[in-house]
């Protein structure tokens, strides 16, 4: 007897700019009016939107949280980016010990976002949840910390203040450039453990996810990345010399294509392609950085999500960069054209292609008879009074 190949559940996203304009218009009125307060109210509006209308098997998943838990956060964020802002205007002691305190802080910020937000989602009926632990989290994170931390003990070394750091100097020179290499040598290793840790750690009732990235894998994403960018500057300093040299070729023989016209003195030309030539090769690199970037998105959403599985049956992300690309040039153009009032229109349009492309192996019917009515009914309810914090954007 032949065996059943397993059926692909797809993600379905429903979302309609023209729906999703209404509450962001709205969210956005009252932001602004309210200076700021009435955001997590807007941002629980957007996630709830836009959960109720991401379906598995033809079910909705759904966002509870709770305005006020995220309002909590946001205050806390505010009071921290406030203090590392004005200290620097006080004393240096006062500075890095703010500096400390936010490097310190993090892990535990992490951790307790994480698990507000997959305590306040569920599907049919049944909550997510993370149960990774406070001690994995502050280890995951040990190494970004250091790395983070490392400039300001140099600059106290140094004896320098908040608002001098923001000057190069021949001193600050060698460290920075030390630990820039030495963030670019351990990124792909710090990327792996942060996402293991995010999302083997994850659950849906009882039914846990895993992930099995490796460490090669990470880091030939990282080289996959490298090369697009790489690849994406030579491109924009190519487009800007030869933009540069068709300039002031043009100067110099304006006479020869237009009859009549005289020839611009040899200096001021050269002047101008230098000018021109280089806004060419900038305007030119923040075109062909927007055009890169969703084939490397679309690589490491296929590389997270073809690594994780639900319950042992595998996901799988079939992401095509060029397909993203069309998606966000329409996207940008539209935008620059309607001069951002398509900014709606443009998230649900590319979350339909990249949500749509996912999809899982297992069975959603197994997963809610596991979880028993139990879980069905409690599950994050005490863990929400618990919680009561969300730092995440």
């Amino acid at each position: 007897m032949e065996a059943v190949a397993p059926r692909e559940h797809a993600l379905q996203f429903t979302g309609e700019g023209s729906a999703y304009f209404r509450i962001w218009i709205v969210n956005l009125a009252l932001t602004i009016i309210t200076v700021g307060l009435y955001s997590p109210w807007a941002k629980v509006r957007r996630l709830r939107y836009i959960y109720g209308n991401t379906l598995l098997d033809g079910s909705p998943f759904e966002f509870h949280g709770d305005p006020l838990a995220l309002l909590k956060g946001r205050l806390i964020g505010v009071l921290l980016l406030v203090g590392y802002t004005q200290a620097a205007k006080v004393s240096l002691v006062l500075w890095l010990a703010v500096v400390a305190a936010i490097a310190v802080a993090l892990p535990w910020l992490l951790w307790k976002s994480q698990k507000f937000r997959l305590a306040n989602s569920s599907y049919r009926g049944i909550r997510f949840g993370f149960d990774g632990t406070l001690r994995a989290a502050y280890a995951v994170f040990a190494l970004p910390i250091a790395l983070f931390m490392a400039p300001y003990i140099w600059l106290a070394a140094l004896g320098l203040n908040g608002a001098q750091a923001q000057k190069p100097s021949a001193a600050m020179f060698a460290p920075v450039m030390l630990l820039f290499l030495l963030l670019a040598v351990a990124y792909p290793w710090i990327f792996l453990r942060v996402y293991r840790y995010f999302h083997a750690q994850a659950r849906i009732g009882s039914a846990r996810f895993a992930f099995s990235a490796t460490l090669a894998g990470a880091y030939g994403l990282a080289f996959s990345a490298l090369g697009l960018f790489a690849l994406a500057m030579v491109l924009a300093l190519l487009l800007g010399t030869i933009t540069g040299l068709g300039v002031s070729w043009i100067a110099r023989h304006g006479a020869w294509i237009w009859p009549g016209a005289a020839a611009v003195d040899p200096g001021v030309a050269g002047r101008a392609d230098s000018i021109i030539g280089i806004s060419a090769g900038v305007i030119a690199g923040y075109v062909v950085v927007l055009c890169v970037y969703p084939i490397f998105a679309a690589l490491k959403q296929n590389f997270l999500w073809g690594k994780t599985s639900l319950d042992g049956a595998p996901l799988q992300s079939r992401a095509h960069g060029m397909a993203l690309l069309r998606i966000v040039a329409g996207n940008v153009f539209l935008m620059l054209l309607t001069l951002g009032l398509y900014w709606p229109f443009a998230l649900m349009r590319s979350l339909r292609y990249q949500l749509g492309v996912i999809s899982w192996t297992g069975d959603p019917q197994q997963i809610v008879a596991q979880a028993g009515d139990a879980a069905v009914s409690a599950t994050g309810e005490e863990t929400m009074e618990l919680l009561g914090l969300d730092f995440s954007l």
